[in-house]
């Protein structure tokens, strides 16, 4: 992967996680009816840095309150998978 793909995922992880705080300072909670929570882990797993997006998954998972299963880990595997 290039310098500049590299670049280009990490502005789009910024850009998500700014999302996702401006909804929940809208809302007052957190509103990820579009799955947006997934995309970040997936894009961390592109750049080789898989500790990093699991931990975001299972603090978005806290967060949000969303079950994950027993392994939130399940969701790092399922993007290796594709």
């Amino acid at each position: 992967m290039t310098l500049n793909q590299t670049e280009k995922l990490k502005r789009k992880i910024a850009e998500i996680k700014r999302i996702l705080e401006a909804e929940k300072r809208r809302f007052g909670c957190y509103d990820d009816s579009r799955g947006l929570r997934y995309i970040p882990a997936s894009y961390f797993v592109r750049l080789g840095d898989y500790a990093v997006g699991l931990a975001l998954t299972k603090a978005y998972s806290v967060k949000m309150g969303v079950y994950t299963g027993d392994q939130p880990g399940k969701v790092i595997y399922f993007y290796l998978a594709i």
